[in-house]
């Protein structure tokens, strides 16, 4: 009895049998070479697929690798502007300036060819006291006029006229409005501001008075 104790004592402790809990199956080696050969699988469709190709004897679908998340910054959207067009400002309409018209200067040549005057009194002349002394001018030139003098040739008093260029003129001047009877020295010229006194023409004459007298006779000698 003691030997058959002593037996039982000395053999290997049979461990309890546990009847409850959940059931530990070891995985299938094959299965489990080949998840380890896909490294870390966390999606389930994959395991399954892996499992599956493995029972069945297949190849199994190459693994999706999973993408880690861009952990860049996210850059703003690029802006780009939108061209708005722009009408022109207006173009100023330059206008060009009339050239002035630069007038030659004439020489005093030119001046006096084509100066021309007329009048009623010849070398000498006897002018009643009611008439006029009639002169006709023309062809002077704007910028410059004709002067008349009548000087008394005893007295030096004098009577004259100044007539405007650059047109026709007609100058009449009555005899009762000289200084008085006898001889008189009369000129004419063209006083222009380039040459002066130009075109000279001279002469005399003699105005007699109301009633003629032996006095005025020896003025007019």
């Amino acid at each position: 009895m003691a030997a058959v104790l002593l037996s039982a004592c000395s053999s290997t402790p049979t461990p309890p049998q546990i009847t409850g809990g959940p059931i530990v199956v070891t995985a299938n080696p094959t299965i489990a070479a080949a998840l380890d050969a896909t490294q870390t699988v966390n999606n389930q469709t994959e395991i399954a697929a892996t499992v599956a190709a493995v029972l069945t004897g297949t190849t199994a679908p190459p693994r999706i690798p999973t993408i880690a998340g861009d952990d860049r910054p996210t850059l703003p959207p690029t802006w780009t502007a939108t061209f708005t067009p722009t009408d022109s400002p207006p173009t100023a309409t330059i206008t060009p300036s009339p050239t002035p018209t630069i007038t030659p200067t004439l020489s005093e040549t030119a001046i006096c060819d084509a100066f021309f005057t007329v009048n009623n009194i010849k070398p000498g002349q006897v002018l009643a006291w009611k008439s006029k002394i009639t002169i006709y001018l023309n062809a002077v030139p704007p910028d410059s006029k004709v002067r008349f003098v009548a000087v008394n040739h005893f007295t030096q008093k004098n009577l004259g006229a100044d007539l405007p260029g650059g047109q026709s003129n007609i100058m009449e001047l009555a005899v009762s409005n000289l200084p008085g009877t006898g001889q008189y020295d009369w000129t004419l010229v063209v006083k222009t501001p380039n040459y002066g006194d130009i075109c000279k023409q001279s002469g005399w004459f003699l105005a007699t008075g109301p009633v003629s007298t032996r006095a005025e006779e020896s003025q007019t000698r």
